[in-house]
Order: structure tokens, then sequence, then C-alpha cells
């Protein structure tokens, strides 16, 4: 459900975003995004939906922040 949301957000704003399609461990769901070179993953549990936030991990550079959903489209422009 939430997830669907943001991914549609995100791919009207022209930015490529898949969703992982099985509830699995995030250390599984990271090496499958670092696998196929995806930069970014974003987190987005009951918590951060209630809050209007997602956290967004830079594989890259192993960092993390959270940002407001209404923000989103705009972090990766």
């Amino acid at each position: 459900g939430h997830s669907l949301v943001v991914l549609h957000k995100l791919r009207l704003s022209g930015i490529n975003a898949e969703i992982y399609p099985v509830s699995d461990k995030m250390k599984k769901q990271f090496a499958l995004a670092d696998s196929k070179n995806i930069p970014f993953v974003g987190i987005l549990g009951e918590n951060e939906w209630n809050n209007k936030i997602i956290t967004i991990k830079n594989l890259k550079l192993g960092t993390q922040e959270s940002i407001s959903l209404d923000q989103l489209p705009a972090y990766f422009l």
C-alpha cells in the first residue's frame, strides 16, 4: 500500500524506482540493490509513514538520513 504511493510519486517525477517484491531481511534487500548498482534505498515502515517521512540510505557512502515524504522527489533531482 504505502510503498506503492511513494513509488508512483517518484515515477511521476521521472525517477527510476522499484519496490523489493517480498518481505525480507533488510540486509538481503540492501545486498540486492547493491548488486543491481542501485545507489539509494528508501526505508518506509509504519513509523515512517505515520510521521510522513522516509529514510534514504546511500549504499555507496553508507550514510542515511530521514526526509519528509513531500521532499522526496526533489531529493533526487
